[in-house]
């Protein structure tokens, strides 16, 4: 309640601080709609108070963003920075920035809010996290392990983000073991962080997707009989090639070569276009896995005719469709391969986690400028 000796930039000032309160309630039920009705009405009030109008700009931004209108939110993004600039709004110019495909320009937002802000653990955190998704992750693990946080920071989201991203980063690089020691060291240290929790869960089904991925390898390049005959032998080597040109997992080679010698177990042929078999033996085990089959496709990378490869296709097809379904899985598939998955006695529902996928953090620090 205001008395009637309140100066009208008083009741302005209880009036926002009143609704940046609201707003943070609000972003937690995730009323994005909401914020921006109340903040577009607030802000004519603050012409004459650019600190107030700086922070209703900061939350115009998150709520479009949340939205899905990034050129609106890299305009009051923009705005905020204008009056007063923040790490809080150089993040939401970069994440408005992110949405639109425009990486480059993020990136150097971002670069430019830490030479202003070089404190600002956020920003090097999405930083890092935009060049993780551009596949430059040793470079993003040098800035992540720049910075020096401990496990008595007092901002817990902060400590969080820190541990869950370095550990995600290490899962990246195949660094497992020091993956799972990052994340339980961070657990240890905070027990009761649910952030924490949820990404030590999803970082031990990966790592245990991994290690069951590695023993499968090696159990069926074991298990792989030399082949003798020389039209058959080139089968095989020309999988290798076209896997390996096509960077192809090696779970994926090893099923089509496991693949072809079960086939000539049935029709003991002796091919003569050897790139286009191997073609269409991978494509096969690309349908086994539960996908399409692009014949062009890979008759192009193998630099052969893709009525030879659909010929081939057909006889592989018709061998497959005399095998049992889970027989077909556990022999050949690799994603859905059911020994990948022991939860689940038969083919599992769903595809598996991709080994290596990062948890993004919120997009907004809940309100708080730096």
């Amino acid at each position: 309640m205001t008395s009637r000796n309140d100066s009208p930039e008083r009741v302005i000032r209880d009036k926002i601080a009143d609704l940046l309160a609201q707003c943070e309630h609000w972003s937690e039920l995730r009323r994005y709609r909401k914020i921006l009705e109340a903040v577009e009405r607030a802000l004519p009030t603050t012409d004459d108070l650019p600190e107030l109008r700086t922070e209703l700009l900061i939350w115009k931004a998150h709520a479009m963003g949340a939205m899905g209108m990034p050129d609106r939110a890299y305009a009051a993004a923009a705005g905020a920075w204008e009056l007063e600039p923040s790490s809080q709004a150089a993040h939401l110019m970069a994440l408005a920035l992110i949405q639109e495909g425009e990486d480059d320009h993020a990136e150097e937002i971002l670069r430019f809010g830490l030479q202003r802000f070089p404190g600002a653990a956020h920003l090097v955190f999405q930083l890092a996290l935009l060049m993780a998704e551009q596949g430059r992750v040793p470079e993003a693990m040098d800035l992540v392990n720049d910075i020096e946080i401990d496990a008595g920071e007092e901002d817990e989201q902060v400590f969080a983000l820190h541990v869950g991203i370095r550990a995600n980063l290490l899962a990246r690089m195949g660094r497992w073991d020091e993956a799972m020691q990052t994340i339980q060291g961070g657990l240890e240290a905070h027990p009761d962080i649910f952030e924490l929790r949820r990404t030590y869960d999803t970082l031990k089904k990966q790592h245990d997707l991994h290690h069951a991925r590695d023993h499968l390898a090696t159990v069926w390049q074991t298990s792989l009989q030399p082949l003798h005959e020389a039209s058959t032998a080139g089968v095989d080597a020309s999988i290798e090639t076209l896997g390996v040109s096509m960077e192809l997992p090696r779970l994926v080679i090893l099923a089509a070569q496991r693949l072809w010698r079960r086939f000539l177990d049935a029709d003991p042929v002796q091919p003569r276009a050897h790139e286009a078999w191997a073609a269409a033996l991978l494509a096969s085990v690309f349908v086994i896995d539960g996908g399409s089959a692009p014949l062009s496709f890979f008759a192009r990378y193998a630099g052969t005719s893709y009525e030879t490869v659909r010929s081939a296709y057909r006889r592989i097809d018709t061998f497959l469709g005399r095998l049992h379904p889970e027989e077909r899985l556990c022999a050949f598939a690799v994603r859905l391969n059911p020994q990948l998955d022991p939860s689940h006695p038969g083919p599992p529902g769903a595809p598996a986690p991709q080994a290596g996928q990062l948890i993004l953090f919120p997009h907004h620090g809940e309100g708080k400028t730096s």
